[in-house]
């Protein structure tokens, strides 16, 4: 995995699949990605979403920064 930068600078991992003449081809899936994944969770809460919230589309919890 190869540390990479798209040309908007967004961080992301590439895997090199291989190398011809002046081509490298690279792979930038996740790597969980094609497996399936089983998760367990637990319901601690539930509140009514703020104002804030619903204008922005998205919660405002513990350490958000918008």
């Amino acid at each position: 995995m190869l540390p990479m930068m798209d040309n908007q600078g967004n961080h992301l991992q590439g895997k090199v699949l291989g190398v011809e003449n002046d081509t490298v081809r690279m792979d930038f899936n996740h790597p969980m990605s094609g497996k399936t994944l089983h998760f367990t969770g637990e319901i601690v809460g539930v509140r009514e979403a703020t104002e804030e919230e619903l204008s922005h589309g998205h919660i405002h919890g513990d350490g958000c920064d918008h």
